[in-house]
């Protein structure tokens, strides 16, 4: 199409510039949408424990996989790999599943746990 062909049908432009602006929109979507992970998680602890809660319906218990190492934790399937910011005890750990959503308690570890040190007076 030549400059002119388009400055003669206005529409034309527009329908041109419409295109191309549901092109861009459409792809923005899809480039986020590959970068968003399943499944949505929290993460929240104290010195403690973490607590992590995954929504996860629609998923069979039975296919539920969780791994616990002493700073890693794998969930199932759909492979989200976190790295803690402390050691647990993966012996300790619990996990709970109960209407779409999996909780996993994952205590930390008693060699890394702050100490309270008294202080005597002299």
């Amino acid at each position: 199409m030549r400059f002119w062909d388009s400055y003669r049908n206005p529409l034309s432009q527009m329908d041109m510039l419409r295109k191309e602006f549901i092109n861009q929109l459409f792809s923005d979507v899809r480039s986020q949408s590959r970068s968003v992970e399943f499944p949505p998680v929290n993460i929240w602890g104290n010195e403690e424990q973490l607590v992590v809660r995954a929504e996860v319906p629609g998923i069979m218990p039975d296919s539920l996989k969780v791994n616990a190492l002493e700073d890693n934790l794998f969930i199932g399937n759909f492979k989200r790999v976190f790295q803690l910011p402390y050691k647990i005890d993966p012996d300790k750990v619990e996990a709970k599943y109960e209407k779409g959503i999996l909780e996993i308690v994952l205590p930390r570890s008693e060699k890394e746990k702050p100490r309270k040190i008294n202080v005597t007076i002299a």
